[in-house]
């Protein structure tokens, strides 16, 4: 990760000085173009899907660390993922690895978290109750594809412009054991 922010960091300096277009550090067949955040488990990136002309956010979790079986099964996990289909659930579009990352591509979405949403105004018992209601549905989705989120919190939840939520922060998310969802209590 730190190898990519380093090389997308050279490319924008290079762009600015000189006012040309440079190579772009790539992932898979994104080409990336911002650094967007940085969480336990991995980078966010905005790039851009040239191939379909369109923004994503390709997250990149960094297994070196990890052996082989852990980094296969967060391969799996992150195929999971994409097999998920909801709309209060970040669609994810592709998967793969980079040297020893794991990356996912998923639908850049513009807004702000819930977190920010609660800070930037008061907000009615309401208003509030219908994000977590929200939410809600996203991560019961999540349970029913077998799959354990363990990170909700308001940062982990982005509001789009339009009003439209959405689960994000998927790198603690795990297949239980049978295959089946567990509850967050007894998956930690």
């Amino acid at each position: 990760q730190r190898e990519l922010d380093i090389e997308l960091s050279r490319s924008r300096l290079i762009a600015s000085m000189f006012g040309r277009a440079v190579h772009r550090p790539r992932v898979g067949r994104f080409e990336l173009h911002e650094h967007l955040g940085r969480g336990g488990m991995g980078t966010v990136y905005l790039a851009r899907d040239h191939q379909l002309e369109r923004d994503v956010a390709v997250k990149v979790v960094d297994t070196r660390h990890l052996g082989a079986t852990t980094r296969a099964r967060a391969l799996r996990e992150a195929r999971g993922l994409a097999r998920l289909a909801h709309p209060n659930v970040v669609t994810v579009f592709e998967v793969g690895l980079h040297e020893e990352f794991v990356w996912f591509a998923m639908e850049y979405v513009a807004g702000e978290t819930v977190r920010q949403w609660l800070q930037r105004a008061p907000r009615t018992a309401s208003e509030i109750l219908q994000v977590w209601i929200a939410a809600g549905r996203g991560l019961a989705a999540v349970h029913a594809a077998g799959l354990v989120h363990r990170d909700i919190k308001p940062s982990n939840v982005l509001i789009d412009d339009h009003g439209r939520l959405r689960l994000i922060a998927f790198g603690l998310v795990r297949e239980s054991r049978s295959g089946r969802a567990r509850s967050p209590a007894r998956a930690s």
